[in-house]
């Protein structure tokens, strides 16, 4: 994303929208990720290259999770 990382848009989002979830998708290890603290509740992330079925399942998993208000 040009001018701003994909963390500073969820977080600019989740101003607004608390319970939003997002999923990351990146081609860095996940352990960088993790270790910087990247990750919030409500977030996961999917490394690429991955297959459809992953990807699939991963968005499920994200809208099946309850959320904070729920």
């Amino acid at each position: 994303l040009p001018g701003i990382s994909g963390r500073a848009l969820a977080d600019a989002m989740r101003d607004d929208h608390p319970d939003l979830r997002v999923l990351f998708m990146t081609g860095h290890p996940v352990g960088t990720l993790l270790a910087s603290g990247v990750l919030a509740p409500g977030m996961d992330v999917i490394l690429k290259p991955f297959p459809i079925d992953e990807l699939a399942a991963r968005v499920r998993r994200a809208l099946d999770t309850p959320s904070a208000s729920d």
